[in-house]
């Protein structure tokens, strides 16, 4: 039986899938997996790979869904979209990205999508919109 970690987690990917096909996105994978972690969603924007990563969170009790993408947690993403695009050969002339996506639920719900996140940045997370 699932946790209650992982259910709000499946809500927010559910959530967050439903909100890039509204903006045109397709999402081609979801939970890909591999030594350093998990890819929630990948998707196609255009001619443009973007992997995704899905906070959501109930109350900031434990910090914000910002605060938790670290310089490490990057790191570890960046790894991950490598070992991806070496098993997906179909996508080596596209460019990429990565992509947070956060799910407030404290604030109804609200979704704030930060586009092109990389580890030399991440002390603006807290701040972009």
């Amino acid at each position: 039986m699932p946790s209650s970690a992982q259910r709000t987690g499946a809500q927010g990917e559910a959530e967050a899938e439903r909100y890039l096909r509204t903006l045109g996105y397709g999402v081609i994978d979801r939970h890909f997996t591999c030594r350093f972690g998990e890819l929630d969603l990948v998707a196609t924007d255009q001619k443009e790979l973007v992997f995704i990563e899905v906070k959501q969170r109930r109350s900031v009790h434990f910090g914000t869904p910002e605060e938790s993408i670290t310089r490490r947690k990057l790191e570890r993403l960046a790894s991950a979209i490598e070992v991806y695009r070496s098993a997906h050969p179909e996508f080596d002339h596209w460019t990429y990205r990565l992509d947070l996506i956060i799910i407030d639920e404290s604030n109804d719900k609200e979704i704030r999508h930060l586009r092109g996140l990389s580890p030399q940045e991440t002390s603006s997370y807290s701040h972009a919109q």
